[in-house]
């Protein structure tokens, strides 16, 4: 409002990282790295989940353990959330939707359905993984299109 422009037309966004891995060991492995990479930055994001960070300095468990560039950008997320499986399921959970299709949509129907507000837009942004394959009928948007969205759309009574 004080920038000149109509709050009700402002569209409401939700970004949810996206570890689309059948596998559910791998999947949280992979989450934990993820959380651990949110750590790494912003500390502070652990506040909001009441998450704690029981384990050695991030800085350290990079060196020690070849973790590069990041824990969230590691070209093999299961091995470097190998190195921070002391993590606690919780810290994949606040930082990620993971697992396979039926999964994805179960925690991605919980957070909208229990948000304060109705979001205009949902992207689900894809956490890399080696193992998936990068072709047009078996890759990440292939399965996302075919075994995930659909289910979202309705469960949510067809919006998109």
């Amino acid at each position: 409002a004080e920038a000149g422009r109509d709050p009700a037309k402002v569209g409401v966004g939700a970004i949810f990282h996206t570890v689309f891995v059948d596998d559910p060991g791998r999947a949280l492995l992979m989450g934990k790295s993820m959380a651990a990479g949110y750590y790494e930055y912003s500390p502070m994001l652990f506040e909001a989940p009441r998450l704690d960070w029981p384990g050695p300095n991030p800085a350290a468990l990079k060196r020690d353990n070849q973790v590069w560039p990041d824990f969230h950008h590691a070209p093999d997320l299961a091995a470097s959330g190998r190195v921070v499986d002391f993590l606690p399921e919780a810290a994949a959970d606040a930082f990620c939707l993971r697992g396979g299709a039926t999964a994805i949509v179960e925690q991605a129907l919980d957070v909208l359905r229990s948000a304060p507000v109705a979001f205009d837009y949902v992207v689900l942004h894809p956490v890399p993984d080696p193992t998936m394959p990068d072709d047009p009928e078996r890759g990440y948007m292939a399965r996302v299109a075919r075994e995930v969205l659909p289910r979202m759309r309705g469960a949510l009574g067809g919006r998109s």
